[in-house]
């Protein structure tokens, strides 16, 4: 081979390992997806659980892996892949069921410290349909939507839990938490106190409650946790919007972030024009779509305004646009896409705040991954998403202007008490 020709056959051997360079760096995360048996998933799609015990560890081991590689928050969070693995897997040896896998994989993603963190099966939980909250430093059953021939469905709404299986009822929250990955304490409580009437596949059926009665006297329920989870919520679901006037101040609530949500707030908006004042409600705003939360923000404001998820600057909506102050009821359950709602308000300096602390992360990127055995979880892939002003909004949560929390003795007369105050505050300015 002459000089020449050995130029280009080197030239071209440079040219084919640059291509096969820039198409490994282009690809890589593809690569390492591949190579770890791990992908996002296109959809969730349950086909019941194949894995046998030998494999456990190994399924362990994968999810710690991908967790290593493309959790965002893993600095933040302090995560130690090595010493979690050294928990772990040890358990993991130990696990001979499915229900024990699960068990070890829940509390693996507890220590995830997001509540866009979890571990995903469909009969992973079970339970019924009866709601508690906490009031005033109580625990309340809200709502009880279950027939009265299903077993402790005649538990009434306004008693409040003082135990649980035995336990007292601080002591059941607060083992409650090691299977809860939460972003701050206040939607850790929250999550604990949801999860009342819920369990985990690993955990009894039959759950004893003893109850202190409206009426001052005590009883003691079991309740067999035993619906599946899409039916717990199945009549739970609110309307996107609901909307009404109370003098010269409107009220809208708005229950989610879901596409369709901006046409149902337009509709409400264009009938409430001629108010003073306006009271969003986002307190059962768990989030959906952030790009949905920009376009309400849109029909609030009167200038060009930044925003966040994404950083941009947007333009009022001249069509629908409420010109008066706005005042905003939160809580711990407004979360994701509905906390970039109102950080967006908060920094624009548009509206005052009511109610209590929101769940204190905004989503950061949350991708569902599927692995070689069809197993599912997901988490945030981004780092913590920050206001305009470059605060955190993740394990923090929008502190509110005025802190009302709901008072016992107005929840058994029906009335919202964080509502009421916000009303009376416009009200006097009215005057």
């Amino acid at each position: 081979m002459n000089a020449r020709k050995k130029r280009v056959w080197y030239v071209s051997i440079a040219i084919v390992a640059f291509v096969l360079a820039l198409v490994f760096l282009l690809n890589r995360d593809r690569i390492d997806l591949a190579i770890l048996g791990v992908w996002p998933a296109e959809e969730i799609r349950f086909s019941g659980f194949s894995l046998e015990a030998k494999d456990y560890v190994g399924e362990l081991e994968r999810t710690l892996k991908a967790i290593d590689r493309w959790y965002g928050l893993k600095e933040a969070k302090g995560l130690q892949i090595e010493a979690l693995r050294n928990e772990f897997v040890p358990l993991m040896k130990e696990a001979q069921k499915e229900e024990e896998f699960f068990k070890v994989m829940t509390a693996l993603f507890a220590r995830l410290n997001n509540a866009h963190s979890n571990y995903l099966f469909r009969s992973l939980m079970t339970g019924v349909r009866i709601d508690a909250q906490q009031i005033e430093g109580k625990v309340v059953v809200v709502a009880n939507r279950e027939e009265q021939e299903t077993l402790g469905a005649s538990i009434q709404e306004g008693s409040q839990i003082v135990e649980v299986d035995g336990m007292p009822i601080d002591r059941w929250l607060a083992s409650r938490r090691q299977w809860i990955s939460a972003s701050t304490d206040h939607w850790l409580a929250f999550r604990a106190t949801e999860e009342l009437f819920h369990r985990y596949a690993f955990e009894e059926i039959v759950r004893t409650y003893r109850v202190l009665l409206p009426t001052g006297d005590e009883k003691v329920y079991s309740v067999a946790l035993n619906r599946p989870f899409a039916q717990i919520f199945s009549d739970q679901e609110l309307p996107k919007v609901v909307s009404k006037g109370y003098g010269e101040i409107a009220y809208i609530a708005i229950n989610t972030m879901e596409d369709g949500v901006v046409e149902h707030f337009d509709h409400a908006l264009e009938d409430l024009l001629d108010h003073k004042y306006l009271i969003i409600d986002v307190r059962e705003n768990a989030g959906g779509n952030s790009l949905n939360a920009v376009e309400i923000v849109r029909r609030l404001i009167q200038e060009p305004t930044p925003v966040l998820c994404p950083h941009i600057t947007v333009k009022p909506y001249d069509i629908v646009n409420f010109p008066g102050r706005v005042g905003v009821l939160v809580g711990p359950k407004t979360l994701s896409a509905a906390e970039s709602f109102v950080f967006s308000l908060q920094e624009s300096g548009l509206a005052v705040f009511f109610g209590t602390h929101t769940g204190g992360d905004s989503g950061g990127g949350p991708v569902t991954f599927e692995t070689v055995n069809r197993m599912y979880f997901r988490f945030p892939t981004r780092s913590a998403d920050q206001t305009y002003s470059g605060k955190s909004m993740e394990g923090y949560g929008l502190e509110p202007d005025f802190f009302v929390e709901q008072t016992h003795s107005d929840f058994l007369d029906g009335r919202d008490t964080v509502l009421e105050y916000a009303i009376a505050f416009f009200q006097e300015r009215t005057r």
